[in-house]
């Protein structure tokens, strides 16, 4: 099936896709939602946030752009055995790297370990 955008459309279960959520859906979100127009293989199945409104604006968004059914969820996590939440004290959105580029941070190094460690054991 195919969305608006063209995009192919998938169910949560197609385990060669990655499903993405946001933990809220205001600009930040919305914004990242239209940067995944040019994602493939790659769905936004779900949305957080406290006001229910906005969770729903930004699922609606979702199938506007055709980047997946996204769910408005009522808590963070769908269950405990589907995300790992990894903690990064002190860490901003940039996890502390500067631009221009004066090298990395112990919280970016977590981060990155972290992230090849998903990769490496969900593409074998």
């Amino acid at each position: 099936m195919a969305t608006e955008s063209g995009r192919a459309g998938t169910s949560a279960g197609d385990a060669k896709r990655l499903g993405v959520g946001f933990v809220g859906a205001g600009f930040n979100a919305r914004f990242h939602m239209q940067g995944w127009t040019g994602v493939r293989d790659a769905d936004v199945q779900g949305v957080w946030s406290p006001d229910r409104d906005s969770g729903e604006g930004a699922r609606a968004l979702a199938h506007k752009l055709g980047v997946g059914e996204a769910e408005v969820l009522r808590r963070a996590a769908r269950s405990a055995a589907s995300v790992e939440v990894l903690l990064v004290e002190g860490g901003s959105h940039t996890f502390g790297i500067r631009h221009p580029w004066a090298g990395s941070t112990p919280e970016f190094d977590r981060v990155l370990e972290r992230t090849v460690a998903f990769f490496t054991a969900a593409l074998g």
